[in-house]
């Protein structure tokens, strides 16, 4: 996984702890939304992705595989998939098409 500068990561989620009425319309952006976030290598990037879309009132599903994902959907139904790319025994474009 590439090392992201502090500087690239958006300040709405650094600055997240501080609240200001902008702040209050962001937190809703992804309301009645639903993501399922797949990353295979990486516990810790799961878990910043999902805290920046939960921080925007996303539900979020995670999972540590592709096989883990397909089964998330087959008992549900998410408005939007996000894949780690290169995931072991199935690639995450391999992923989004099934």
């Amino acid at each position: 996984m590439p090392i992201v500068p502090v500087d690239a990561i958006p300040s709405r989620i650094v600055d997240s702890q501080i609240p200001t009425e902008s702040h209050a319309i962001e937190h809703s952006m992804l309301q009645d939304i639903s993501v399922l976030v797949v990353n295979d290598d990486d516990a810790d990037g799961r878990d910043l992705v999902a805290a920046a879309l939960q921080n925007a009132s996303a539900s979020v599903t995670l999972a540590a595989s592709a096989a883990e994902a397909v089964e998330h959907l087959s008992r549900q139904r998410f408005d939007v998939l996000v894949s780690d790319i290169a995931i072991p025994h199935e690639d995450g474009c391999s992923l989004i098409r099934t």
